[in-house]
């Protein structure tokens, strides 16, 4: 008999324009976990806020992620590059690796993600 994981909700499907982000928190039995969504190509993503160079969150402010071009996430500690598609990273110290990417699906006009357990951060 197959179980049905709980889902938690994280964002309305139309509250994201294309290539805008957002910042997100969520409480897990872990503790809380920040995660970066942003719309690519109508389709929200899910990375968990965390440079896989050093552990850090990548927004220089709060909610901001984007280089200056609105082509990359940057990392604001070093300035690593991650692809918005995949969250590879393009240029900086962590080249070739990439950011801690959360699965979503599409739920009654929500974006949600299954309540599994996530790392407290990429490293």
């Amino acid at each position: 008999m197959a179980t049905r994981t709980a889902a938690i909700a994280l964002i309305a499907r139309d509250a994201l324009a294309e290539g805008e982000t957002r910042a997100c928190e969520i409480d897990t039995p872990d503790g809380p976990r920040r995660l970066i969504l942003i719309n690519v190509n109508g389709s929200v993503r899910a990375y968990l806020n965390s440079c896989p160079h050093q552990g850090v969150r990548l927004d220089w402010q709060p909610g901001v992620f984007l280089d200056v071009a609105g082509e990359h996430l940057q990392c604001a500690m070093h300035g690593a590059l991650f692809r918005l598609t995949d969250g590879l990273c393009v240029a900086g110290p962590c080249a070739g690796r990439a950011l801690h990417a959360v699965a979503l699906t599409e739920n009654d006009g929500w974006w949600a993600m299954a309540a599994t357990p996530l790392p407290a951060r990429a490293r």
